[in-house]
């Protein structure tokens, strides 16, 4: 389901959650290309809740 969304990054300009050193948020999609291109396998986004993914992938 989520390799048919397009891959997103959004830029914050002023930081995320109070820490001006985060300025990207991935959408699942975009993380999940991330870890592909990163050299994972068999990436899977296993749950969504709220502003919180957690993923499952295998190293090559």
């Amino acid at each position: 389901m989520w390799s048919r969304l397009p891959a997103t990054l959004e830029v914050v300009e002023h930081g995320l959650e109070g820490d001006p050193t985060c300025y990207y948020v991935p959408s699942v999609s975009g993380v999940v290309s991330l870890l592909r291109q990163g050299g994972f396998a068999d990436v899977e986004c296993v749950a969504v809740k709220l502003d919180r993914a957690w993923y499952v992938a295998k190293a090559l």
